[in-house]
């Protein structure tokens, strides 16, 4: 029994751990690298978005999950050749703000078209 709880308590201690260090090195990352980008205030919180090229229509690329803007480096470019192209961070990931909960579909889409319709974003919307 005591052997069972003593891993149970050494993983929790881990995970900790590891909580911990990723919360330390995330500050001490959005310290010392710049913003790849712009960071625009929306509804009281500030979202990190990219946008390159030049054109229309805008293409806005979603990244899924807990997925960043910078997972699009690739393809971003690529498209930029032809259009203006837009990759951003969710409320909580990457460089943007947290946002308030529930982070349900309906709340992560308010705010990619309150930052899409800023002045200084300003991408046509459809919906």
């Amino acid at each position: 029994m005591w052997g069972v709880a003593s891993v149970f308590g050494l993983t929790a201690l881990l995970v900790a751990a590891g909580f911990t260090y990723q919360i330390v090195e995330t500050h001490r990352d959005r310290g010392t690298y710049a913003v790849p980008g712009q960071l625009i205030a929306v509804d009281g919180l500030r979202l990190h978005i990219v946008c390159i090229g030049a054109g229309r229509p805008t293409v806005v690329l979603e990244s899924g999950l807990a997925n960043r803007a910078a997972d699009w480096d690739t393809v971003q470019p690529q498209v930029a050749s032809t259009t203006r192209v837009c990759a951003y961070d969710r409320a909580g990931i990457g460089w943007s703000d947290n946002g308030q909960d529930p982070r349900d579909p309906l709340r992560i889409a308010n705010e990619l078209h309150a930052l899409l319709n800023t002045r200084r974003c300003l991408v046509r919307t459809y919906w």
